[in-house]
């Protein structure tokens, strides 16, 4: 029987620093959001081709649903976020 791999999200994600620690140990960052959509921009030219994709996205008024909407997911098994 083969374990699936943990799916995370990354909160105030900015360029992706943070996530980049998280992918580099073998997690499965799926979305990154941020507000600042050059943030975002750059978040995609760092992870796209890891299989993340960055979200412009106001975190003061999302909820959890709307979260997991955008990024295609149905749950997360972890968040992380740097603000």
């Amino acid at each position: 029987m083969k374990l699936q791999q943990p799916v995370g999200i990354e909160l105030f994600a900015g360029c992706g620093g943070l996530s980049t620690g998280f992918l580099d140990a073998g997690l499965h960052i799926a979305a990154g959001f941020e507000l600042d959509a050059r943030a975002v921009d750059a978040y995609e030219y760092n992870h796209a081709y890891r299989g993340s994709r960055g979200y412009v996205c106001d975190l003061s008024a999302a909820t959890g649903a709307e979260l997991l909407e955008k990024a295609g997911l149905r749950r997360v098994d972890f968040m992380v976020g740097g603000p």
